[in-house]
């Protein structure tokens, strides 16, 4: 293994601390109260490391390489903030559906009470 296995491991370790770092940002900018305006960089960073990463661990020449302990602890703290990312935003996606399907039922009982007026018949008193 000797200096190729020491270099391998340098890079996959800097790739999984790109990875790292990379999701870190997006956590920040959609849970922390971030910048939002990072979000495309750091997609386009994370998505080029998880890549480069898919690259290695697969192996490029058939033969799949397993990762050290450090990168392995980067894949581990980005499932982590993955599955916070999920949680909040889906936690968010439903609320924001619950709160359009109530505007629906109200706009559709204001809807059905106009209608109910207009079929209505009305009593008009005539003075003579």
């Amino acid at each position: 293994m000797g200096s190729s296995g020491s270099n391998e491991n340098l890079e996959t370790s800097r790739i999984g601390a790109d990875l790292l770092a990379a999701t870190e940002s997006i956590h920040e900018a959609l849970l922390g109260g971030g910048e939002l305006e990072s979000l495309t960089a750091a997609y386009q960073t994370r998505e080029a490391a998880f890549e480069a990463l898919r690259a290695i661990v697969g192996g490029e020449d058939g033969q799949a390489v397993s990762l050290d302990a450090a990168t392995r602890a980067y894949v581990e703290r980005v499932r982590t903030l993955d599955r916070e990312i999920l949680e909040v935003c889906g936690a968010e996606v439903t609320a924001i559906r619950d709160e359009r399907n109530s505007l629906n039922r109200r706009r559709s009982a204001i809807q059905a009470h106009a209608t109910r007026e207009r079929l209505d018949a009305r009593v008009f008193e005539v003075k003579a």
